[in-house]
């Protein structure tokens, strides 16, 4: 199966203009450089809006309608089940009545002596947010759903039987001018993060990449993205460059930032990413859209081998300390090489060698 990724993030929408026909048309048509797929999925991932506010987020209902009315009529072979919307905020996405964010010593202050109930308070900012995307069943507006509005799993299911694990994150609240270090999630939300599931691939989509949150919680976001999944897409740095993230040598994450599709500063500039997910051969290749004015210029991310993840609860994890124990085993020595202890380990060795071709 190939699946297709559209990552579009930091609309800013204000006004008719940010979702303009001919642009999100050039969207549906640059898609035919990828000849044959079979599914597509329009990741959001935060700052849809300006300013937060009900009426911007009905030009957002209207961008969404454009684009996946136009991918249905242009690719009518593609199942209409097979067309999924993912979508998480940014700190755009909080209505300040006052109009102006709140000052970062504040903000601080708040993270340091009472986050949970600062975190309920910006959440609250965030009705407008809450129900667009509760319309398009990406979070809860409900507060009696333990941590709906901050964190949600939701399991994209094709046609052909093949699931996606998207875990959504509202990364938004602690917001403000300085707010590197800041950013705060309760510890139920990363510890949910390892439930198990019976997808196939696990990603995860944040506004705010694990680099804006506090040491402790920035470690814990990183290790739980690299044991579980193998795609990350993250907004908010208006960044050109998807990589591959190895963590403790081990465990690799395809961590994709992405441009932005409008800001003030550069009105005329207009990006996004397009990636295509090879089920078959676990291949992730990525593309920049960039706009020139009439249509949108492709230029090559990289290609990305993926790795096969467990998600199911069950994991044999192959540690340093593992291994060292196995090679000082001298009471029952067979060989060197760890490959020859197990019949199954080295299935798997071969199978990714395989796949790495």
């Amino acid at each position: 199966m190939r699946i297709v990724f559209l990552q579009i993030s930091d609309l800013h929408l204000k006004d008719k203009g940010g979702a303009h026909p001919s642009r999100i048309h050039a969207i549906v048509q640059s898609m035919h450089e990828f000849e044959e797929f079979d599914g597509v999925v329009i990741v959001l991932s935060g700052d849809l809006t300006a300013t937060g506010s009900e009426n911007e987020y009905s030009i957002a209902s209207s961008f969404i309608g454009q684009l996946m009315s136009g991918i249905r009529t242009t690719y009518p072979n593609i199942d209409k089940k097979n067309i999924k919307l993912l979508v998480v905020p940014g700190n755009h996405d909080i209505h300040y009545s006052s109009g102006h964010r709140p000052d970062s010593s504040m903000v601080e202050n708040a993270f340091k002596t009472h986050p949970e109930e600062y975190l309920v308070s910006e959440l609250d900012k965030m009705q407008s947010f809450m129900a667009f995307a509760d319309a398009n069943n990406c979070f809860f507006i409900q507060t009696s759903i333990p941590n709906g509005r901050i964190y949600t799993r939701k399991i994209l299911h094709f046609s052909n039987g093949y699931m996606v694990e998207a875990n959504l994150l509202n990364t938004a609240p602690f917001s403000c001018e300085s707010d590197d270090g800041l950013h705060y999630l309760p510890d139920e939300v990363i510890t949910n993060f390892n439930n198990p599931s019976h997808a196939n691939i696990s990603i995860a989509v944040m506004h705010h990449s694990p680099d804006w949150f506090n040491f402790a919680q920035r470690k814990s976001l990183q290790d739980v993205i690299a044991r579980r999944c193998c795609i990350s897409f993250f907004g908010h740095e208006h960044l050109h460059a998807a990589q591959q993230i190895y963590s403790e040598g081990v465990d690799r994450t395809v961590y994709q930032g992405c441009g932005a599709w409008w800001q003030s500063a550069a009105p005329d500039k207009c990006e996004f990413y397009a990636s295509i997910l090879d089920t078959d051969m676990y291949m992730y290749s990525v593309f920049q859209m960039s706009w020139n004015g009439r249509q949108f210029d492709s230029t090559s991310a990289g290609i990305y081998p993926l790795m096969h993840k467990p998600l199911n609860g069950l994991s044999l994890p192959c540690t340093e300390e593992y291994l060292r124990e196995i090679r000082s085993d001298h009471k029952h020595p067979i060989s060197n090489s760890v490959e020859d202890y197990y019949v199954f380990l080295k299935l798997r060795i071969k199978e990714t060698l395989n796949k790495s071709v």
